[in-house]
């Protein structure tokens, strides 16, 4: 359904890297509002005549690749909020990644109130999933959350086909972007 604006925006981004936020906007590359936000935002045509200050943003949810929606959205400079975009957004995915590693439950593979692992690795966008050497920055912070979770037990055994369960969910989609692209 083609979205029409009305004159009315569904929520406003505030930041103060106004012009990083742009640059995002306009290479269509996704960007976060904050580091622990539920969503990855980009923009997306529209082909109608918006404010200078409205976009037509595609908002998808950070543990599933297919839920997503559009809406338009203001932007406003506001010194206290920063976006994350590029490699700074980068940096927050790894990060997320380490903590997912201290928090998931080993039985379930879930974290943060049941979120599962395995979506949150497969919603990560693209244009991360097929930069150089991603994949082994994604198994170090891996690796670098489990051993701050587990410590002294890192080597046990339980504990390593564990760490072998969660990686094989990142060689999993590893393989699967090197089918598609």
């Amino acid at each position: 359904m083609r979205k029409v604006f009305n004159g009315s925006t569904y929520g406003t981004i505030k930041c103060k890297n106004l012009d990083e936020l742009q640059k995002a906007i306009i290479s269509g590359g996704y960007f976060k509002r904050t580091p622990n936000d539920d969503f990855y935002y980009r923009a997306v045509p529209c082909s109608q005549y918006l404010p200078d200050d409205v976009v037509l943003l595609e908002r998808r949810c950070t543990t599933s690749k297919t839920t997503y929606c559009t809406f338009f959205y203001k932007i406003e400079k506001d010194e206290k909020e920063k976006i994350y975009s590029g490699e700074s957004l980068e940096n927050v995915i790894l990060k997320n990644v380490e903590d997912w590693a201290k928090e998931i439950k080993p039985n379930t593979m879930t974290a943060f109130h049941g979120k599962r692992y395995k979506s949150f690795i497969n919603a990560i966008p693209n244009e991360f999933l097929c930069k150089n050497k991603f994949f082994d920055k994604l198994k170090s912070s891996l690796k670098k959350g489990f051993i701050k979770r587990f410590g002294d037990n890192f080597k046990n055994e339980n504990v390593q086909n564990f760490v072998k369960a969660c990686e094989k969910v990142i060689n999993d989609k590893q393989k699967e972007i090197k089918e598609k692209f």
